[in-house]
């Protein structure tokens, strides 16, 4: 699901866990689009397990990916 494995290799180099940590944010914040409640869950646990906090949440809306605007149905 995420590339955890490589976020937690300090062998690997600092560009790519750095990329490897805005993909883990990025998409927690496409399934849980709350500010609030992410800094509270960054504060809260590490990283490899954001996305346990971060989840799909009933009532909380999603943020549209791929979606458009149509003119008529």
């Amino acid at each position: 699901m995420y590339p955890v494995k490589r976020l937690c290799q300090i062998t690997a180099p600092l560009d790519e866990r750095l990329d490897c940590v805005v993909n883990i944010i990025k998409r927690a914040y496409s399934e849980f689009p709350s500010f609030d409640a992410l800094i509270d869950a960054g504060l809260e646990v590490p990283l490899h397990d954001f996305h346990k906090v971060s989840s799909l949440t009933p009532g909380v809306p999603v943020e549209p990916m791929l979606a458009k605007p149509a003119k008529s149905v």
